[in-house]
């Protein structure tokens, strides 16, 4: 009802804007007067919705309820004033009668309404009572239509052809016209239309979320298919490319033929590979990224030494303990045994860390040995033509030009493999970013609950649906690599021919087989810092991946240790507390029952003096688990002491026990043969002087000279 409550208002206040365009604008009375009924019936249903909802305050209702008397009014008073109009003066003072009492029923809200809004109230009704009584003089002194009495018997001043005046509930209703109405939007109706990839608000919210199985699943299948990418597909092409322009370089090619077919100046293939170069800010860029990786690399070492620390921090806690409490007592297994696959992935990283120093080493090898080279290049264009020396156009032979065309043909067929071959690389890389097999995984997950409803999804049930997808999905990749392969292979041997016969055919001299070098040592350097660059692009990615898992490792080790070291502390806390609570009870020792140790009544024995002996419960000699079995004896006085005593004042009774050592029942140890006696325990003397020293000392009593002082006996052994 609520709901409802708040449709209502906001239609109710939609319709009063209708209503108040009207007035301003001076409409015809009767269309204010049916705007204004409509606004008075949105209001009355919206107190009704109020009344039975629990969310809506008193205020509100009673706020709602003057505005639906104050619609009424204005819709009466103008159809007042439309009666005018029409000559109805009976209806017309009937209406006004009505507005009158609408207003009256809004103004007692007024506690719960605006000063404003209450002083527009009491405006109007002023209003209203100046026109019914101007309407009642012009009646009674004009119109003299027919009247109700207080008891509704109406009469008649004299005969007259108006209408007589109506009583309130014989009025005509006012036609409403609405102006406002509710309805839900297109795009609420049609949601799930929109609902698409291409719809106005895309795919569900959860429409993805799938259960944790399938997302490590869809994981797995996202490795393994990265790993087929890179080292079975592009990783071959790149390698068959990298092969190709060994053998270039080993031919010394294309330097010698440019060096041959243009003799002054720089080929146009060695301009563009400068202008490559400097255009990326050749060896600056590639030292920048070095110390990025730098950085990257210390980065991963920290987390990778920090999570080394924790483990070898836990591992020394744990053995100090083990050695503090004994094997016997601490006996959770050690932490390489409690959780060995953290180790391992310990020494996993780590060999990943070596490994990757050693590339690193490997790349900045190679910027060492031509960064010289890559200097020239990235050069302007005057010390790169600087760098290359000028010959003579040599005059060649037909047999020449005809090798010469033939090798440059084989180079350009070597430029177009290279251009087709990175287009196919990149295809291949762009089929593997649209490759999601999220709804294969929810359609096996499907069958697999269909069938076994019992069987937990796990990600080794999806292996084949990986292993199948990956085969038929990549096929023809593996086709081309094929292909490639051989081609390439047909292509080395009519280059090696092609090269032969050239080599066979030319004449050179020193100047020409420098510039030979020059260009070539040129072009090998343009390949070298691509394949520099595509380096440092691999060791990058490389490190911000190893950062990522070594973050989340991290985490893991840091969440067991702390688990690790919250146990020991229980445990620890477990054997303290057992060590305290033994108690020496030879019940618990031997059958598990705990006997009450006997008391000690030390007052009677005060009083009467006399030996109390201990007697310990069957059997007569308990077995203990640790300590000396001790019996204590009290020891009595001579008869003299007892008068002094019994006149000395109570002394409250102490209660002599055992010392108790709780432990869980197990095996008893031997008890030790006794060395020693064991003092009684001291007695508080009852009066100042009487009783010094402990049960060994002489007793002296008041008035009795030193000499004649007693000795307690000694305690048997």
């Amino acid at each position: 009802m609520t709901l409802a409550a708040l449709e209502q208002l906001m239609l109710a206040q939609a319709q009063e804007c209708f209503w108040q365009k009207a007035v301003l604008a001076e409409n015809r009375d009767i269309i204010i007067a049916r705007l204004a009924e409509q606004v008075g019936e949105f209001y009355k249903t919206a107190e009704e919705c109020g009344v039975k909802s629990n969310a809506i305050s008193a205020e509100w209702i009673h706020r709602i309820s003057a505005k639906r008397y104050h619609m009424a009014a204005a819709a009466q008073y103008s159809a007042a004033c439309d009666c005018l109009e029409r000559s109805k003066y009976g209806e017309e003072i009937a209406r006004l009668e009505a507005a009158l009492a609408h207003v009256k029923n809004a103004v007692v809200e007024g506690k719960y309404l605006t000063k404003a809004y209450l002083a527009d109230l009491t405006g109007f009704q002023s209003k209203l009572v100046e026109n019914l009584r101007k309407t009642n003089k012009d009646n009674d002194m004009i119109y003299l239509c027919k009247l109700r009495s207080p008891q509704g018997i109406t009469y008649i001043l004299m005969e007259y052809p108006l209408a007589p005046v109506p009583p309130a509930s014989a009025l005509p209703p006012i036609q409403k016209a609405v102006m406002a109405k509710s309805t839900v939007p297109k795009e609420i109706t049609e949601a799930q239309t929109n609902l698409t990839e291409t719809g106005l608000y895309g795919v569900p919210l959860f429409a993805k979320l799938v259960p944790f199985a399938v997302h490590l699943a869809a994981s797995i299948y996202a490795e393994k298919r990265d790993r087929l990418i890179n080292n079975e597909l592009t990783g071959e092409l790149e390698a068959l490319t990298t092969k190709l322009h060994d053998l270039l370089q080993s031919l010394n090619l294309p330097g010698s033929l440019q060096a041959l077919e243009k003799p002054l100046g720089l080929p146009s293939g060695l301009v563009a590979h400068a202008e490559e170069i400097r255009s990326q800010d050749g060896l600056a860029r590639i030292r920048q990224s070095i110390d990025d990786i730098a950085k990257l690399k210390a980065s991963n070492v920290a987390m990778y030494q920090e999570a080394v620390e924790i483990l070898s921090s836990e591992e020394s806690a744990d053995r100090l303990l083990r050695e503090k409490h004994g094997t016997a007592r601490w006996t959770r297994p050690v932490s390489r045994v409690a959780i060995p696959q953290l180790y391992k992935e310990l020494e996993e990283y780590g060999g990943y860390i070596k490994s990757a120093e050693k590339s690193d080493n490997l790349v900045k090898g190679k910027v060492k040995e031509h960064q010289a080279v890559l200097r020239v290049l990235g050069s302007d264009l005057g010390e790169v033509e600087a760098f290359v020396p000028n010959t003579q156009r040599v005059k060649m032979t037909p047999r020449l030009e005809r090798e010469v065309a033939r090798l440059r043909n084989c180079l350009n067929e070597v430029s177009r493999l290279e251009s087709r071959r990175r287009r196919k690389i990149e295809a291949v890389r762009e089929k593997a970013r649209t490759d999601d097999i999220t709804t294969d995984i929810l359609q096996e997950t499907a069958h697999l609950e269909r069938t076994s409803p019992h069987t937990k999804i796990e990600p080794f049930h999806f292996e084949t649906l990986f292993e199948t997808r990956l085969s038929t999905r990549y096929s023809p990749e593996r086709t081309l690599l094929q292909n490639e392969s051989l081609e390439q292979s047909q292509l080395e041997s009519r280059l090696r021919e092609s090269n032969t016969a050239f080599l066979a055919c030319q004449k050179t001299d020193t100047t020409t087989k420098e510039r030979e070098a020059a260009l070539q040592a040129l072009e090998n350097g343009y390949f070298k810092y691509r394949e520099i660059v595509q380096n440092l692009d691999t060791g990058r990615k490389f490190y911000n991946d190893l950062a990522k898992l070594l973050g989340q490792w991290r985490e893991r080790v840091k969440g067991w240790c702390l688990e690790r070291m919250a146990e020991a502390r229980v445990l620890e806390g477990d054997l303290v507390a057992g060590v305290g609570n033994m108690r020496i009870s030879g019940g618990s020792g031997v059958g598990g029952e705990h006997e009450k140790a006997p008391k000690v009544d030390v007052e009677t024995s005060m009083k009467t003096l006399q030996p109390v002996q201990v007697q310990a419960s069957p059997p007569a000699v308990r077995q203990l688990r640790s300590g000396d079995r001790r019996s204590i004896t009290q020891h009595a006085a001579p008869p003299a002491a007892q008068q002094a005593v019994a006149q000395a004042p109570p002394t409250p009774p102490l209660a002599v026990r055992p010392i108790a050592l709780n432990g869980p029942p197990s095996t008893p140890l031997p008890a030790p043969t006794p060395t020693r006696v064991v003092p009684p325990p001291q007695i508080p003397s009852p009066m100042p002087g009487l009783w010094t020293g402990n049960g060994m000392t002489p007793i002296r009593f008041a008035g009795e000279p030193p000499e004649v002082s007693r000795k307690v006996p000694q305690a048997k052994r």
